[in-house]
């Protein structure tokens, strides 16, 4: 059995979120369709990117005011979970459309984050290149703003003792 104590985490229980959420999307696909996903949700999946965006941008002062770090951490964590379930799920529907369910099935088979790889190699064979720029900047937001939670996560750690005493000056 595994260990359970990273879902009693805040940022475990963000990630347990985030896997409901695309199950909750591989429920509606699979009972609604594609063209209720790509008509009913992608809208409020893109409403939600926006906002992400401006919390990303707001975030960016007060990351650098100690005392409200761990707010910005925050934000920064809830923008990386939008800005990557959108860009699998863009990459998802991209794919399926583009090449079907087999270039589905490689893209899951990528460590399940192929899907949105395949949606942009999907896109650019298509010859929709916006299509294409918008998944590499999800994709990029997604891999920046979660380095920037891991690079504030680490400022707000205190240090670690090693044993050794200081030096006298």
């Amino acid at each position: 059995m595994g260990d359970l104590n990273v879902l009693k985490t805040p940022g475990g229980m963000l990630f347990a979120l985030a896997v409901a959420v695309l199950v909750f999307f591989l429920a509606a696909f699979l009972v609604k369709g594609p063209d209720f996903v790509q008509y009913g949700l992608m809208p409020d999946l893109f409403w939600f990117t926006r906002l992400a965006l401006i919390v990303s941008v707001i975030c960016v002062p007060i990351a650098f005011i100690p005392v409200l770090r761990q707010l910005a951490r925050w934000g920064y964590l809830l923008s990386w979970l939008v800005f990557g379930i959108t860009a699998w799920v863009l990459g998802f529907l991209i794919t399926l459309q583009s090449w079907g369910v087999i270039g589905v099935i490689v893209g899951l088979a990528l460590a399940g984050a192929g899907v949105v790889l395949t949606g942009i190699l999907a896109a650019l064979t298509g010859g929709a290149w916006p299509t294409a720029v918008e998944l590499v900047v999800l994709a990029l937001l997604a891999y920046g703003t979660r380095r920037f939670t891991l690079y504030l996560a680490a400022k707000l750690e205190p240090p670690v003792p090693t044993g050794k005493p200081e030096p006298l000056h």
